[in-house]
C-alpha cells in the first residue's frame, strides 16, 4: 500500500506544480488587464487587444511549465516551501511571457513578410496573363 500512496504523492505534487505555474500565468493576465484599463484609448475596444482562447491557451501553457519543471527538477517528492511556490508562480509567468513575446514577433513578421509580398513596383508591367494565373504565379 505505501508503494500507492508514493505515486498519489507524485501524482499530486505534479498537479500542485502545475496549478503555481497556471496561477502565475493568471496573475500575468490580470497585471495585463489592468494596464490596459489604465492606458485604454477611447477608440479601442478592449475585445481588439484579448481574446480569450489566447487567455485559457495561456493558462494551460502556465500549467504545462510548472508540471514541467517539477518533473525535470525532479522535485516531486520535496516539500511546498515558500521559494518554491513563488518559483513554480514566477516561472508560469516567465515562460508563458517569453512565449507570447515570441509568437507576436513572430505574427508581426509574418504580417509584413505578406505585405510585402503583395506590394509590386510602380515601373512592373501588367502581363497579358489573365488575372488567376497571375495570382498563382506570384
Amino acid at each position: 500500500m505505501d508503494y500507492f500512496c508514493n505515486n498519489c504523492d507524485a501524482i499530486y505534487a505534479v498537479l500542485i506544480s502545475g496549478i503555481l505555474g497556471a496561477i502565475g500565468q493568471a496573475l500575468r493576465i490580470g497585471i495585463g488587464l489592468f494596464q490596459l484599463n489604465l492606458s485604454k484609448h477611447p477608440l479601442v475596444k478592449a475585445t481588439d487587444e484579448s481574446h480569450p482562447s489566447f487567455k485559457l491557451g495561456g493558462i494551460f501553457v502556465g500549467f504545462a511549465v510548472g508540471m514541467l519543471l517539477t518533473l525535470a527538477t525532479n522535485s516531486v517528492f520535496q516539500a511546498y516551501t515558500l521559494p518554491r511556490i513563488i518559483t513554480l508562480i514566477a516561472t508560469g509567468y516567465v515562460i508563458t511571457y517569453g512565449i507570447e513575446i515570441g509568437a507576436t514577433y513572430l505574427a508581426k513578421k509574418q504580417k509584413t513578410r505578406r505585405l510585402h509580398s503583395h506590394h509590386k513596383p510602380a515601373n512592373q508591367r501588367l502581363s497579358s496573363a489573365p488575372l488567376r494565373q497571375r495570382q498563382f504565379a506570384s
